[in-house]
């Protein structure tokens, strides 16, 4: 609740016995100050504070609120208060078992379908690699080391360059 405050301010009157005589008299009289009044105040309609951050219906979950707004402790409700659910027929329970499995059966499917799918695609990029490197030999110039012993002389260089003919290459050049 707010007071409400008046204020006055006195001014003090000097009487003319008291006051010093080396002094002259001021010709208008000292005129009294305005009282000033405070204006009056509406009352305050803020809610009070509540600790923790607000649910859609405005009640505050958490307790204990530091400067960051985060609350660090939650309240929770009881064990008791959740309710157990109807029990159900046997019926009810054996069709949605039989839903699960088809939603499972299906997804096994898809997955399946998916694996193929990277598996053929997987030997389409072998396939493709081995005839890059069948084509790449054909064009390619070389010699053909008869006698193995020279292959084994020579510098590393040298011996790294050479490479073996695949043989479908070979027999079809050199028949």
């Amino acid at each position: 609740m707010v007071k409400k405050a008046k204020v006055t301010k006195e001014v003090p009157q000097l009487v003319e016995e008291e006051a010093i005589p080396s002094l002259v008299k001021d010709p208008t009289p000292a005129t009294p100050q305005p009282v000033l009044q405070a204006a009056p105040q509406e009352p305050s309609t803020a809610k009070p504070f509540e600790l923790g951050r607000k649910t859609p219906l405005g009640t505050s979950k958490a307790v204990g609120m530091p400067k960051s707004k985060k609350p660090w402790k939650v309240l929770s409700e009881r064990s008791s208060k959740h309710k157990a659910s109807a029990p159900r027929s046997w019926e009810k329970k054996m069709e949605e078992k039989r839903k699960l499995k088809a939603v499972r059966d299906r997804v096994r499917e898809e997955r399946d379908k998916r694996k193929e799918a990277r598996k053929a695609i997987a030997v389409r990029l072998q396939e493709r690699l081995k005839r890059k490197e069948i084509n790449t030999m054909k064009s390619a110039s070389y010699q053909i080391i008869k006698n193995s012993a020279k292959a084994k002389m020579g510098n590393k260089k040298a011996k790294k360059l050479i490479t073996k003919l695949p043989a479908e290459i070979f027999y079809a050049k050199f028949k």
